[in-house]
């Protein structure tokens, strides 16, 4: 198991489904005077859950479950992927209220929301090692290397969604963005993909 050990390390599983809905909701519209609109935190909400249920649909396939079988995984692992939805949503807010602050000039604790976003991406990081293992617990062992091929792929496929909603470039693997790669990445400082993201 020192594959599953790695990836667990690595903080892989889940942290690109997180950030895929930033990359599905795209920057917000401009608001009155071309200024940003007010980010739609429901929005991120929703596109969170669908992305969840795209994972689960794909996963089951995997594993060759049937309908009763998916549903039963997604029960199974509901309860880590809401305290991290609800974390990952703490974090657009609070950056996305640093960010404004800076455009404008209002008066925020910076240290204290940066703490607070650091202190959420240690946890989100130990959720994912959990939701790994409830995975691998329910994985026929002959399917572990499958399962973990598919966690690889679904990640770089949400880092190129991320890339397109953005308009490619910008900070990238590594980055303080949506990178996957070694820096400000999973494992790194930085922790799950688009935390700092808020566009």
């Amino acid at each position: 198991m020192r594959t599953a050990t790695k990836w667990a390390g690595r903080g892989v599983f889940l942290a690109a489904v997180a950030f895929a809905a930033t990359a599905v909701a795209g920057p917000p519209a401009p608001g009155p005077g071309g200024r940003e609109a007010p980010m739609d935190h429901a929005k991120r909400a929703e596109m969170l859950k669908r992305v969840r249920t795209h994972r689960n649909v794909e996963l089951g396939s995997i594993l060759g479950l049937d309908t009763a079988g998916t549903l039963k995984l997604a029960d199974r692992l509901a309860p880590l992927d809401d305290a991290r939805d609800k974390l990952q949503l703490e974090n657009f807010d609070a950056m996305h209220e640093m960010r404004q602050a800076a455009r404008t000039g209002a008066k925020v604790d910076f240290p204290a929301l940066a703490r607070r976003i650091a202190a959420n991406r240690v946890e989100m990081a130990k959720i994912d090692q959990k939701l790994l293992d409830e995975l691998l617990a329910a994985t026929p062992q002959e399917k572990v290397p499958q399962v973990l091929a598919w966690i690889a792929k679904f990640a770089r496929r949400v880092e190129g969604m991320a890339r397109r909603a953005h308009g490619g470039g910008g900070m990238g693997p590594g980055g303080m963005g949506p990178g996957m790669g070694p820096g400000m990445g999973p494992g790194g400082m930085g922790g799950p993909p688009g935390a700092w993201d808020d566009e």
